[in-house]
């Protein structure tokens, strides 16, 4: 992919990335953040589903990988003896990563294959944001 095919691909990503986050959100998805290097040819894309699970697509040419995690947050003590304060401590687990394609358009197709099977309510309505992701845009 060339570097105008990429920022034209990461502007199209931008512009629907509103529509596509109102329907994703029925899914329990929303698609946080959009990066392209023009450069590199590298195009990253951040989701997070409602419970806290975040998915970076990172896609160059000839791979495209996901990148799974777990936010979370936890209550522990701090301080000594005496003085001790409990405080929200914030955790990342480490889910997984694994090979989603050989690039950016089939980057962007897994992603959207992941979306659709780890929704939080399977919608009708989540898949047209997915093939407004994945069809529309990686054609």
């Amino acid at each position: 992919m060339t570097a105008p095919d990429l920022a034209t691909l990461a502007d199209q990503l931008r512009a629907v990335q509103r529509q596509a986050n109102a329907l994703l959100s029925l899914a329990g998805w929303s698609l946080t953040r959009v990066e392209a290097n023009t450069e590199t040819g590298r195009l990253r894309v951040w989701a997070r589903r409602d419970d806290g699970r975040e998915v970076t697509l990172d896609a160059r040419p000839g791979r495209a990988t996901l990148t799974c995690e777990q936010a979370g947050s936890e209550i522990v003590p701090v301080g000594r003896r005496g003085d001790r304060a409990l405080v929200r401590r914030l955790t990342s687990t480490f889910l997984g990563r694994h090979v989603v394609g050989e690039g950016v358009r089939s980057g962007l197709r897994g992603l959207a294959r992941y979306l659709d099977d780890n929704a939080t309510t399977p919608a009708l309505v989540g898949r047209a944001a997915l093939a407004l992701i994945a069809g529309e845009l990686a054609e």
